[in-house]
């Protein structure tokens, strides 16, 4: 299957957080917060003075999708009070980005089989939170990639409300194990 990333950047999540722009929390420690997505580009202004990792996790010969998305994706996750309306629920979050959407034929999308090596690289980098801003067709390997990773104790967060149904998309409407005790 191929997954299709979420449209964005829209700037609506701290009215459905509930969220005042001008609070934001401040974590305790370092958060490692992985994101399966497209190339981020760590030097964009929002992201400043945030950490971020980057591993590409496409085969050889497939072309990376653009920055934007996961960029912003990213800077909604952990920017700080410099990062202007992409300021993040979390700054000082720690960011690990699996580049695994690629443009083939002119259509941007992640394979299954990118998304799968994202998230296993993810849980080798013992990241607590995982974001997936994108949806698909419902998938039974998948599926279980995603139990193993809640059951690992991955909290999993995937786009939902974007097409503008009550229903959310999968993954997002998956139902993986509950996840472990926090590592």
């Amino acid at each position: 299957h191929i997954y299709r990333l979420s449209s964005g950047p829209r700037l609506y999540h701290a009215k459905m957080l509930g969220d005042d722009p001008a609070k934001v929390c401040r974590l305790r420690g370092a958060v490692r917060v992985g994101v399966i997505d497209g190339p981020v580009n760590p030097d964009h202004a929002a992201l400043r003075g945030v950490s971020v990792t980057r591993k590409s996790v496409l085969s050889s010969g497939e072309r990376h999708v653009g920055a934007d998305h996961v960029t912003a994706v990213a800077a909604l996750i952990a920017g700080g009070p410099g990062a202007g309306p992409l300021i993040g629920v979390a700054p000082g979050a720690q960011i690990f980005a699996a580049a695994a959407f690629s443009n083939a034929k002119g259509r941007n999308g992640g394979r299954l089989e990118s998304v799968a090596a994202g998230l296993g690289w993810l849980v080798r980098q013992r990241v607590r939170l995982v974001n997936m801003s994108f949806a698909g067709p419902p998938n039974a390997a998948f599926e279980t990639l995603l139990a193993e990773a809640a059951r690992r104790g991955l909290v999993l967060l995937a786009a939902a409300g974007n097409e503008g149904t009550a229903a959310p998309p999968w993954p997002a409407r998956t139902r993986p194990a509950r996840a472990a005790a926090p590592r």
